[in-house]
């Protein structure tokens, strides 16, 4: 078997471009697995894997002694049948084993649980630029069809839900085997494949299903690859099905140059190379998803499509309002006043807001927010947000604290505004009794929304010290619908600051809220500051944090007061002032972070010491492999 061949970024997009602005009877098949639907907030398999292999050794560990080791605890042996030659390195290529293990015989629990995992879930930005693709808004040569058949492992709905966001057409989704005829070539609709099924129609998830590819679908693949390239994105070959397709068909008998991408910080699997090698493909590594789709739309011509979305909800609510308009509301008092009701609340203070956020000038704010606050006929909402602005010129005091009190007289039940006055009245200490007041009314008025919340958490504990209901708010910030993982951390960091390291380590564990920017750096130091504590090497944490910064974080303020105390009474005086620093940098978004230049200043010195030291009467024996992080959004302490 020949070796593949490795082509660069920049080589697959001038390829790509080339065939698509030239060789009109070319059209690419878009190969999705699961990697693609990652950065719309959905679980990669691996980490689905790593859930229910954690779910199981809770459910089944007898012994005390691996409680906390579930890499330890899943073997061959306990795992049982169907788990030959396991070994926890490979075990995201046990997905349906473990699927199958995790919910028995009861399937349907499992269908509820993928379900519960995608639902609420909106295409990802690269999703806008496949969808242009598939329904023809790229340009190509005249009479060449767009690029618009998706084979897909996935059980979600993104592509569908993107096209329907994004174009004026509706495509044909083929999410059973039995619908599988209707998959034919020449379709100029989009085409979604879904060879393991819908969601909704029994997904395919275990061994028995995934070790052959139905014949329906082995068929019209089979054809549709004589006449689309397809292109891999996203999708480690994990399964029996598509894969062993691949290698029965003859070389030449795939169209154009089989291309396969992989994540640029992994690597391909053996029978990836295969498979590529014995067609004569390329292997790619790429960036996520949304990265590699808006280099290739970029080169297609495609441009962003927030206007068309725009452009399609205002036309959507320019018919709304011709209805509502022609509706003959006079005649039925009571209809005309909850006519009137509900348009004094469709005003869009909101909009007013974010528009002057986005002026860099003080007084350019100044002017967008009066003009609102003219149009609103004086919106108690936005009369907060211009009191908010001018209290940053002290001048100006007594004009906003006028200004903040019309607001709540106007609106008493604005949990906003109290929040804004709150806010602003906290800034003093004779102010802090009514500022309580407002922040409670908030939570009560809102219970379900978790930054009133959090903010009366962070002032209870911050401002009068009351920590026994701070963790009360803290708690309430947490709870579903939350879905931010900032709220999660800033409890965890609540907690460390309180001396409670296992239950900061349990909030930071816990949830499934999406872990990214400010708030996944900040809870990857706290689990390095645990790991320190309890006398582990955080190196797996401090790396980590090194490719986050890489990445980019877009950094807060944060309060870390009581985190610094903890970090100063329960770490040696290196590591404290070497978390401290690395947190102040973290929290000063006048600064680029950049965790690098923390490197030589932790890690070096680290390693010349004795791998024991003794604190507190015990012997802590710190690992000197430690290990490197692994490809999971956040790893675990302990």
């Amino acid at each position: 078997m020949s070796t593949p061949r490795t082509w660069t970024l920049e080589g697959l997009v001038d390829h790509f471009a080339f065939v698509h602005n030239t060789m009109g009877d070319h059209k690419f098949a878009w190969v999705l697995g699961a990697g693609a639907s990652k950065s719309s907030g959905i679980p990669l398999g691996s980490e689905l894997v790593d859930r229910w292999l954690r779910e199981i050794h809770i459910k089944e560990c007898v012994d005390k002694s691996l409680l906390k080791s579930a890499d330890l605890w899943a073997t061959e042996e306990t795992l049982g049948e169907g788990f030959r030659s396991f070994a926890w390195e490979r075990r995201a290529a046990y997905y349906s084993q473990v699927f199958k293990r995790r919910f028995r015989d009861y399937p349907i629990e499992g269908y509820a649980y993928l379900e519960k995992v995608m639902t609420g879930k909106e295409p990802s930005p690269g999703y806008s630029i496949l969808a242009a693709a598939m329904s023809g808004q790229a340009p190509r040569p005249k009479s060449a069809l767009p690029h618009n058949v998706v084979i897909t492992t996935n059980f979600d709905n993104l592509v569908g839900d993107a096209i329907s966001i994004y174009t004026n057409t509706f495509p044909l989704v083929c999410g059973h085997e039995s619908l599988a005829g209707f998959a034919a070539a020449g379709l100029t609709r989009p085409l979604i494949c879904k060879i393991h099924r819908d969601l909704l129609f029994s997904p395919q998830n275990d061994p028995r299903s995934l070790a052959r590819l139905k014949d329906s679908w082995a068929t019209a693949l089979t054809r549709l690859f004589e006449s689309y390239t397809p292109l891999f994105i996203g999708y480690g070959g994990n399964d029996d099905t598509l894969m062993d397709l691949l290698r029965s068909l003859e070389p030449g008998s795939i169209k154009g140059q089989l291309i396969w991408t992989y994540h640029e910080k992994s690597a391909p699997s053996e029978q990836i190379r295969q498979v590529v090698a014995q067609h004569d493909g390329a292997l790619v590594p790429v960036p996520d998803f949304d990265l590699l789709m808006l280099l290739l739309g970029e080169r297609m011509g495609i441009a962003l499509l927030d206007d068309q979305i725009q452009e399609r909800a205002d036309a959507r609510i320019s018919r709304y309002r011709q209805r509502i308009e022609s509706l003959d509301v006079r005649k039925f008092p009571s209809v005309f006043r909850a006519f009137k009701d509900m348009t004094r609340r469709s005003g869009r203070w909101w909009a007013w807001a974010r528009l002057a956020d986005t002026e860099a000038t003080s007084s350019g704010k100044e002017q967008i927010l009066l003009e609102g606050i003219n149009q609103l006929n004086g919106s108690p909402d936005l009369t907060a947000h211009y009191a908010r602005l001018l209290s940053k010129d002290k001048k100006r005091s007594r004009e906003c604290l006028q200004l903040f009190k019309d607001a709540v007289a106007s609106a008493p039940n604005n949990p906003g505004v109290l929040c804004m006055y709150a806010e602003f009245l906290k800034r003093t200490k004779k102010g802090h009794p009514e500022a309580g007041r407002l922040y409670a009314r908030a939570c009560e008025l809102a219970p379900s929304e978790p930054d009133y919340a959090a903010t009366y958490a962070f002032f209870l504990a911050k401002d009068l010290r009351n920590h026994e209901l701070a963790e009360v708010f803290c708690k309430k910030s947490i709870q579903p619908p939350s879905s931010d993982y900032a709220y999660r951390v800033g409890y965890a960091g609540f907690l460390l600051g309180r001396g409670r390291v296992k239950d900061a380590l349990r909030v930071l564990s816990e949830g499934e809220e999406r872990k990214e920017g400010m708030a996944l750096a900040v809870s990857v130091v706290y689990l390095g500051i645990i790991s320190r504590i309890d006398g582990r090497s955080d190196r797996v944490y401090i790396e980590r944090l090194q490719e986050i910064s890489r990445i980019g974080i877009q950094q807060e303020s944060w309060w870390f007061d009581g985190v610094f105390r903890i970090v100063r009474r329960k770490l040696s005086p290196q590591d404290s002032s070497f978390y401290i620093d690395l947190l102040k940098a973290l929290a000063d978004p006048a600064v680029k972070f950049d965790a690098s230049r923390f490197k030589n200043k932790t890690l070096k010195t680290r390693a010349k010491k004795s791998s024991t030291r003794k604190r507190s009467g015990r012997v802590l024996r710190i690992s000197q492999n430690p290990g490197t992080s692994d490809s999971t959004p956040l790893p675990e302490a302990g």
